[in-house]
Parts: C-alpha cells; sequence; structure tokens
C-alpha cells in the first residue's frame, strides 16, 4: 500500500471516529463537554448529578433551578456547554436564547464566550451557513440541523432589571432563559435589592411566554436570596429544584472524583480554624447560616488552659453518648469531661473523646479516662443500649480490680431542647473550651442545620447533671460514697 492510500484510509478512519463521536456527543450534554469543550489535560470523569442535569436541559419541558456547590461545573454544563449544543444540534424549539448575568459586562462577556467556542472549534461549527449578527448584545446565526434545515439561532446578553417582558424577535418569544448568578453576596444583604430582583423576576422573566423555558443556577448567598424564594414558591411557579451540596446526607462526596471526603475535611477544618465555617457551609453545602439566626455565636467562646485549673477546686463530671451504627454517616460515640469550679459557676471542658468506637473500646476509653481523672464521676444514659453495655463495663472492672463511679441519668427533656439550653451558659462566658476542640465549636456554629450533633447532646446532659448535683454537699457526697464504694468492693474481691 503506497503512502497516498494509506494517508486516505488514516484520514478515513479518522472521518469515521469523528462521526462515532458526534452522534455520542448528541445523546449528553455530559459527552458534548468532553468532546469539544473540555481540557483533557484537566478534565475529571463527571459524576451522576451531572447526567441529570444533562437530561434535563435536553429532554424535559418545565422549569428548572438548581443550586449547586461553588466548582460543581453547573455552569459549565448549563451556560457554556448547553448554548454550544444548540448551535451545534439545531431545534425550532431552543433556538432564541436569552442569556442573564449580573451586569451587563458580564452577560456579554459570556455571549462572546460561546460564540467563540462555536466559531473557532472546527469541529462544532461544521453546520454554520451564515452569521447574520455577531455584536457584543446579539449573536445570531443560520445553521443546518441533521437533516440540512437550515434554522436561525439567537442568542442575545442582558442583564437583571433588564426590560424583558417585551421581547420579540420575528414574532416570537424566546425558547429559553439561562440566569446565572444574577445577585452577589452585597445584593444578599440589601433587602432593597432582594425585593427589586423578587418584583423584576416575577412581572419581566417569569410571564415572558407560556412556552419559554427558564434555567436559573446559582450559588447560594442567603436565605433570602432569589433562587431561595423560588424553592419556596416552586409548585405556584412551575420550577424543579436541584440542590446539590458537596457532601450528601450520608457524608459521602457528590462529585468524589473533583473532590474526595479527605479534601472537603481538610478544607471544612480550616474555615472552622479560622472562624468563617458559615461560609464554607454556604459554598460547599449550598446551606445559609446568617449571624443573625445563630444559637451559638464565636464571640461568646472562651478559652483555657492546664497552666489555668492550677489552685482551683474542681468537680469532674464524665458525661457518655454512645453510638450505635458504625456506618460512615452515623454520630460518633462522646465521652466528655467537664471540670467545674466549687465556688465558680465555670465549666472547663477538659476532654472529649469521640470517635466510631466499638463498645469493648468504649470500655477502655472510659477506664484511660478514669486514670486521668480520678475524681470524675461517670454518668451514662439510661437507654437500652447504653445500659446493657453496663454490664460488660461491670465484669471488667472485676477483672481489673478498678471500679469505676458509674452513674445513670435519664433525660426526660427533648434533645434540641437540652442543647439550646447551653446557650445562656455561653453567652455568660461560664463554658471554657481548649484551643484544640474546632469540632465541638463547629457543631455549636452550625446547630441545627448540620447532621451531627453527638458532642452537644453529650455537653448538655452536663447541664442535668448539674441539677442533680446542685449544691456543694451533694458533690461532697457522691465522691466520698463513690470512693466508699470502691474501696469496699476492693476488699471483699
Amino acid at each position: 500500500m503506497n503512502d497516498k492510500k494509506l494517508l486516505e484510509l488514516k484520514q478515513r478512519r479518522l472521518e469515521i471516529l469523528k462521526q462515532k463521536a458526534k452522534l455520542e456527543a448528541k445523546t449528553s450534554l455530559v459527552k458534548h463537554y468532553k468532546t469539544y469543550l473540555s481540557n483533557i489535560d484537566e478534565y475529571v470523569e463527571p459524576a451522576s448529578f451531572h447526567y441529570e442535569i444533562s437530561d434535563i436541559l435536553l429532554n424535559r419541558q418545565w422549569h428548572f433551578a438548581i443550586e449547586a456547590f461553588r466548582w460543581s461545573a453547573k455552569t459549565s454544563y448549563v451556560l457554556e456547554d448547553f448554548p454550544v449544543y444548540c448551535l451545534q444540534f439545531p431545534q425550532t424549539i431552543r433556538s432564541y436564547i436569552i442569556i442573564i448575568k449580573q451586569n451587563q459586562t458580564l452577560a456579554e462577556q459570556k455571549l462572546k464566550e460561546i460564540a467563540n467556542n462555536y466559531l473557532y472549534h472546527k469541529e462544532l461549527n461544521t453546520n454554520l451557513v451564515k452569521i447574520n449578527i455577531q455584536s457584543a448584545k446579539i449573536f445570531e446565526c443560520i445553521v443546518k440541523d441533521d437533516t440540512g434545515k437550515q434554522i436561525i439561532v439567537r442568542m442575545e446578553a442582558y442583564w437583571k432589571w433588564s426590560a424583558l417582558r417585551w421581547l420579540n424577535y420575528n414574532a416570537r418569544r424566546p425558547d429559553i432563559v439561562i440566569i446565572d448568578d444574577p445577585q452577589d453576596f452585597e445584593d444578599s444583604r440589601s433587602d432593597v435589592t432582594l425585593e427589586k430582583d423578587w418584583d423584576w423576576f416575577l412581572s419581566d422573566v417569569k410571564p415572558l411566554w407560556k412556552n419559554t423555558r427558564i434555567f436559573i443556577i446559582w450559588n447560594n448567598l442567603w436565605q433570602k436570596c432569589l433562587i431561595e424564594k423560588i424553592f419556596i414558591h416552586k409548585l405556584e411557579l412551575n420550577f424543579t429544584s436541584m440542590i446539590i451540596p458537596a457532601v450528601d446526607e450520608q457524608g459521602k462526596p457528590t462529585w468524589e472524583e473533583q473532590f474526595n471526603l479527605e479534601f472537603l475535611n481538610q478544607e471544612r477544618e480550616s474555615y472552622t480554624k479560622t472562624w468563617k465555617i458559615d461560609i464554607w457551609y454556604r459554598e460547599r453545602l449550598c446551606k445559609c447560616i446568617s449571624p443573625d439566626s445563630q444559637i451559638f455565636k464565636k464571640e461568646d467562646f472562651q478559652y483555657f488552659t492546664d497552666a489555668d485549673l492550677q489552685g482551683k477546686q474542681l468537680q469532674y463530671y464524665t458525661t457518655v453518648d454512645l453510638a450505635i451504627s458504625q456506618k460512615q454517616d452515623a454520630d460518633e460515640s462522646v465521652i466528655l469531661t467537664v471540670a467545674r469550679e466549687t465556688w465558680n459557676p465555670n465549666w472547663y471542658i477538659v476532654d472529649i473523646v469521640n470517635w466510631k468506637l466499638t463498645p469493648h473500646e468504649v470500655i477502655e476509653a472510659l477506664f484511660q479516662t478514669y486514670a486521668k481523672y480520678r475524681q470524675s464521676v461517670i454518668w451514662i444514659e439510661s437507654v437500652a443500649y447504653q445500659k446493657a453495655l453496663l454490664y460488660f463495663i461491670e465484669e471488667e472492672m472485676r477483672r481489673r480490680r478498678i471500679y469505676l463511679p458509674l452513674s445513670e441519668i435519664k433525660s426526660t427533656k427533648n434533645k434540641e431542647i437540652r442543647i439550646k439550653w447551653l446557650q445562656p451558659l455561653y453567652k455568660t462566658w461560664v463554658i471554657y473550651h481548649r484551643h484544640n476542640q474546632s469540632q465541638l465549636e463547629e457543631q455549636l456554629l452550625t446547630f441545627p442545620n448540620w447532621a451531627h450533633d453527638d458532642l452537644l447532646d453529650c455537653l448538655a446532659f452536663q447541664l442535668e447533671i448539674a441539677e442533680i448535683t446542685k449544691n456543694v454537699s451533694n458533690n461532697d457526697t457522691i465522691r466520698r460514697w463513690t470512693m466508699w464504694k470502691n474501696k469496699w468492693l476492693s476488699w471483699i474481691l
């Protein structure tokens, strides 16, 4: 075979591969983006929610609002790839597209990017017949569909508050409206701006035309921001909504190929230590924690070191909250020790053991805690699972000849109410933390919005213990009785 025929064969094979890739790209925005717009060196395999977004955009008929974590690629699929897809695979029902950003400059920049992606990618624009208009605000061209039919595709760029209600081109109303982050953080702090944005959406965007589809993509800004209102009224507005956090309710990353759990945990920890956990929740979990709605506030946290405890008369109390499940998303077992001053109301959280412990590990941790705080009385909640553990603890005490001062506590209060009653103690600067207890502080700052409150639950039991041991004579009686009981058990056994 001569060189010319070999070259022709290679070109034919290349054309077959291109056609195959084109057919696959037509079926899904995920495949389309990977084939034509992605940077191969930086490409990350998509998540399942990317396929769901693609299906909604290409195959469904309703309005669609999506709130997703930052760098979730929502903009890549909805605002970058989808318009290019509409140019390469045109249909009359999506040939008049409106793009809306926070200001006109951003809208025009995005329109220019879409046009450039289509015009300067030779594999995309093979169906281009003619460019009618290419300006800052409008991109209009004639393209052919798979049957050779010519279709005019028109895209226009606008900023929020633009007068859209009279939009009309060749006696046609817009087919698609794509709104991308029309509010910034400052907007979300202004009630006047928020109300104006809501009025604009209801008066100019929503009533455009009965067949107009509206796609809104957003990062969570505030509880009063536009997309949050759309979520509240989605049934009345005929919207389908989707919220995509970086970590789902089971504690698993939603796009593990991009952000694995180790990365997200480290990032969360760094935001906690810099007192900006509210930003992390907003950006990664799509949960807005307003300082006004926080029950516990960071300015109420007080700190101590071991040196601060020197010379103080302290009583130690250990509470135990056991977690039954060993699943990754389950609460952890907690053993928490508080030192309370005898003549002052101050609490010092001196020790926290929290992990997904097996029953044997819990027992071992209890003996280690008792070794560190010999005067501590250990309180275990009187529920079936934890009462069953008491039998094994008693057997281990006989084996070691070390008798832990155990007491049972039965709570009659709702857990959330019990935790809320800690707030006055923080507000009056009664409770002191160690500087490394960032996980406790995270649960405080995000309560009750976060799935886990195991440390708070265990700490809240200290309130009920304080009620039981509310005067010094009671404390001394418990301590003397415990010491006597231990000596007596050691003597008879």
